[in-house]
């Protein structure tokens, strides 16, 4: 880490102040990806404007049994995320800023807009219906974006 941290410091993040903020974030999962615990890898970059300021990839702690439900914790891992940083930028800007969310599975997207299951969804625990209930309380909304556009690819490969 400090090794990094001392090759890397003449770089820094840049926000053109005449260019309008905007609060993005990307999601990704994989699926079953570790082949000694079928542990999959979750992963979410947020970006102001143009610059990452938070990202996060992590191996999860239990195995989900679908790659929509290995989806559907990445979204709620990112909402939970975006919530925190977008209080944290309105009480510094003290303004609200434009969000946006991307997720690229149609799957988990339709599970968070849509409160019923169905055989592809039954088995996914409640507790990763927490996006479901942010976009009901319009706090969030999640847009779908194709694989080969989504910066968080890089956090699960």
């Amino acid at each position: 880490m400090l090794r990094y941290l001392q090759e890397t410091n003449n770089r820094i993040l840049f926000y053109p102040w005449k260019n309008k903020l905007k609060l993005t974030a990307y999601t990704d999962a994989s699926y079953g990806i570790c082949f000694d615990t079928r542990t999959r890898f979750s992963g979410y970059i947020f970006q102001l404007g143009n610059s990452t300021i938070s990202w996060r990839c992590q191996k999860q702690l239990s195995v989900a049994t679908s790659t929509c439900e290995a989806e559907c914790i990445a979204l709620a891992m990112m909402t939970k995320h975006h919530l925190w940083l977008k209080r944290g930028v309105q009480e510094l800007l003290k303004q609200e800023i434009p969000m946006a969310l991307f997720g690229y599975s149609n799957a988990a997207i339709d599970v968070a807009y849509n409160s019923k299951l169905n055989d592809g969804s039954k088995h996914i625990e409640v507790t990763y219906h927490f996006t479901r209930e942010q976009i009901e309380q319009e706090n969030v909304s999640v847009r779908f974006l194709p694989s080969k556009e989504n910066f968080a690819n890089i956090c699960t490969n």
